[in-house]
């Protein structure tokens, strides 16, 4: 039921506190989350939320979605030039390469 209601907030909630306290539970709870993050992800609002969500992709996800994470990275530098929002995404890619390539 938590994790219903936290996955639907996810899409919209504006809230700071919101979203570093989701991007931690993401982190630590017992259900990887990360194929339904690749699949909503379209669908959450915020472009900073975006680029932190992508470090749960990079702390637990599989080496299958690293070409994602390469194109978010390439999206957001191209579209957010006075941004770091690609610096979520760049750390997710190493963190995938730390794991799955040593």
């Amino acid at each position: 039921m938590l994790m219903t209601w936290i996955k639907e907030k996810t899409m919209k909630n504006g809230q700071d506190i919101f979203r570093e306290n989701t991007l931690y539970f993401f982190l630590y709870c017992e259900e990887n989350c990360c194929n339904w993050l690749m699949k909503e992800y379209s669908n959450i609002r915020n472009e900073y939320f975006k680029s932190m969500l992508c470090l749960v992709i990079g702390f637990r996800g599989d080496v299958e979605m690293l070409s994602f994470l390469t194109k978010e990275t390439e999206r957001l530098e191209r579209m957010y030039l006075q941004e770091t929002y690609a610096q979520g995404p760049i750390l997710a890619i190493q963190e995938l390469a730390v794991r799955f390539l040593n």
